[in-house]
C-alpha cells in the first residue's frame, strides 16, 4: 500500500511538472477587431497588427491573402524580435471581380510556434464612378468638329459622318429651330437627362447618380446650359448604368462653326 501511494505521487508530481511545462504560444491582435470589413473598390483597409509572445521571443509576421474561391498567397513577411511588436499592413484590391478576400496575419517565435488570426474584406459593388476630362462638344451646325459624343466608348463622333445616329448620346440641340446654338443638351440615342446641381459630383457613385436619377424628372433635352451644371443621365438602360456630366466651359464664337461645351463625365 505504501509503495502505491508513493508511485500516484510521482505520477501526479510528473503530471504537474508536464503541465507546467506546456509551452506558451505566441498570439496576434488586428485591428480593426471586428472580422468582416466592408471596402470599396477605390478604398484601402489599414491593419495595425500587434504580436504578443509567449515562451520565446518573436521571430516572423507573415500576412497572406485569400481571394474567394482562389489561393492563398504571401503578401507581406517582417522579421521581428522582443517580446512584443507593432506593424501596419495596408491592404488594397488586386482584382476588382472578386467579391470577398481573406486576410490572414500569422506571427511566429523563435521555437516555430505560431498565432493567428484573420480578417474578412468585403468588395462593396457601388465603386467611385470614375471621371473623364476635357471633352468638347461642337454645335450641331458644325460640319468638321466633333459634334456629338457616345457615352459608352467616351467617343467623340462628327455626324456627318455617321451613317447611324442612334449612338449619339450627347448633341448640341437648336430648341427653336433659328440656327442659333442655344446651350441646350440631347440626344438621338434616346437617352434622357436631368440637371441637379446639387448632386456631389466629387463623390459620385452609380448608386448615388441612381437615386438622383429615379427622384428627379428626366429630359430628352436640358436647355440654358450654364458653367458647373451637373446633368445626370442612364446611358445604359439594360444594365442600370448612370452617368454624372460637369459642364466646364460654354464657348459662344462668331458664327456656330467653333461653338462648343466643354465638360467633365463621370460613369
Amino acid at each position: 500500500m505504501k509503495n502505491s501511494s508513493i508511485l500516484l505521487s510521482l505520477f501526479i508530481a510528473l503530471v504537474s511538472v508536464s503541465c507546467d511545462e506546456d509551452p506558451v504560444s505566441p498570439s496576434v491582435v488586428v485591428t480593426p477587431n471586428t472580422y468582416v470589413q466592408s471596402i470599396n473598390l477605390d478604398d484601402v483597409i489599414e491593419y495595425s497588427i500587434e504580436g504578443i509572445a509567449g515562451d520565446a521571443e518573436l521571430s516572423l509576421l507573415v500576412i497572406s491573402t485569400q481571394p474567394e474561391g482562389g489561393v492563398t498567397s504571401v503578401v507581406y513577411e517582417d522579421e521581428l524580435s522582443g517580446v512584443s511588436s507593432n506593424s501596419i499592413y495596408t491592404f488594397e484590391l488586386e482584382n476588382d471581380t472578386i467579391a470577398e478576400w481573406n486576410v490572414i496575419f500569422t506571427i511566429t517565435d523563435a521555437e516555430g510556434r505560431t498565432g493567428q488570426t484573420s480578417r474578412v474584406a468585403e468588395v462593396n459593388d457601388d465603386p467611385v464612378m470614375v471621371e473623364s476630362t476635357g471633352h468638347e462638344l461642337y454645335s450641331n451646325f458644325s460640319t468638321e468638329n466633333t459634334n456629338g459624343f457616345n457615352i459608352t466608348e467616351l467617343e467623340p463622333l462628327v455626324l456627318a459622318s455617321l451613317a447611324d445616329s442612334s449612338g449619339v448620346d450627347l448633341v448640341q440641340f437648336d430648341v427653336t429651330d433659328n440656327e442659333n446654338q442655344e446651350n441646350s443638351l440631347g440626344a438621338y440615342s434616346g437617352i434622357k437627362f436631368i440637371r441637379n446641381n446639387l448632386f456631389n459630383y466629387g463623390s459620385a457613385r452609380q448608386s448615388f447618380a441612381g437615386i438622383t436619377y429615379d427622384t428627379g424628372e428626366p429630359s430628352v433635352t436640358i436647355a440654358n446650359l450654364e458653367i458647373d451644371d451637373i446633368l445626370i443621365t442612364r446611358y445604359d438602360t439594360l444594365n442600370m448604368l448612370h452617368a454624372a456630366i460637369k459642364i466646364i466651359d460654354i464657348q459662344d464664337m462668331p458664327g456656330t462653326e467653333e461653338d462648343r461645351i466643354i465638360f467633365n463625365l463621370k460613369k
